[in-house]
C-alpha cells in the first residue's frame, strides 16, 4: 500500500490566542482505506473518512446564508 500525506496549512482563530499550529496533516491509514489519520501537534486520531466528508460539507454549506 502507498502512504499518501496532504498538508492542511492552518489558521488560528485570534480571539482564542496563538496555539502555534500551522499546519494539519491527514494521511492514508495503513491498513483501512475507510478511514484516514489527522495528526495536529504530535497527536494522532484515526476517523472515518466519509464521516469527516460529511463534517466538511455541512460546515461549509451553513456560510451561504450569510
Amino acid at each position: 500500500m502507498i502512504e499518501v500525506t496532504n498538508v492542511i496549512r492552518a489558521f488560528p482563530e485570534t480571539n482564542e490566542g496563538t496555539s502555534g499550529i500551522n499546519s494539519i496533516m491527514v494521511k492514508s491509514h495503513w491498513n483501512d482505506p475507510t478511514k484516514i489519520v489527522i495528526l495536529v501537534e504530535g497527536c494522532s486520531i484515526t476517523v472515518q473518512s466519509s464521516d469527516l466528508i460529511a463534517a466538511i460539507h455541512n460546515s461549509a454549506n451553513t456560510a451561504r446564508f450569510v
